[in-house]
């Protein structure tokens, strides 16, 4: 006998009871694959789900890291929506199992797919499928002026491309500068630690009782040092461009 394929907090388990707990909206769940294992089937799965429960389409946010990918998503969800809308009963029935509602709850809920279907269609608002820097655009674009004014930001941003290839060197510029900067100050501080260690030392004094002669202020901003280590990570390169160019314009 095969051993099952899908893990759930470190338990193997059949595919039955791992759709049942990645497709079900009222659990939060984290699910990690590599490319091509179906990860956008199960969160187009999820939407539907999530929609066949009640949940207005405007409520529902799916946020990705390219606008391929979002155009993608949106593709596949308006075309499940379509199937299943058009199915016969039973291959509603079957499909909704596969996606982990049992026999009594898919039933009950095969015949709404239809109305499911032409509530999206004539909602004026659909489900928000976004880039993370796409999203975070529109809500700085939504801010309050005072509010962007507060945070240091222009009341008019604009969600550079990679076509734009002239800025690109400029903005790196300042990427790199704002690295640099942080990494000098990081040894300024550096040397003034070890200068007050030495004299804890020299007045024999320990770090509860000694009271420094010095105060070290955080910087203000962001930190250059984060944001290579964001980039590190693999934080999209898109995104923290538009920081850097809003902030430090």
């Amino acid at each position: 006998m095969s051993e099952h394929a899908y893990i759930v907090d470190g338990q193997r388990v059949p595919d039955a009871d791992f759709y049942r707990l990645a497709c079900d909206p009222a659990v939060p769940v984290v699910v990690e694959a590599c490319a091509g294992a179906g990860k956008t089937w199960m969160l187009v799965s999820r939407i539907v789900r999530a929609l066949l429960e009640g949940a207005e389409p405007s409520q529902i946010l799916a946020i990705t890291f390219t606008r391929k990918a979002a155009g993608e998503m949106r593709e596949r969800l308006q075309g499940l929506l379509r199937e299943l809308a058009l199915a016969p009963f039973e291959e509603q029935v079957r499909q909704l199992k596969f996606r982990g509602l049992d026999e009594t709850r898919a039933r009950a809920l095969a015949p709404t797919l239809g109305d499911l279907y032409q509530r999206c269609l004539n909602s004026g608002q659909a489900v928000q499928i976004s880039t993370i820097h796409g999203w975070f655009s529109r809500l700085l674009r939504a801010a309050p002026l005072d509010t962007l004014a507060a945070l240091g930001f222009p009341p008019q941003l604009k969600l550079l491309d990679e076509k734009e290839q002239a800025v690109w060197p400029r903005l790196w510029g300042r990427l790199l500068r704002v690295i640099e900067s942080e990494h000098e100050s990081r040894g300024a501080l550096d040397e003034k630690k070890k200068v007050l260690d030495s004299a804890k030392a020299q007045a024999g004094h320990d770090s509860a009782s000694f009271v420094p002669f010095y105060k070290i202020s955080p910087m203000p901003g962001p930190s250059g040092y984060s944001l290579a280590k964001a980039l590190v990570a693999g934080i999209p390169l898109l995104q923290l461009i538009l920081f850097l160019a809003i902030r430090y314009a």
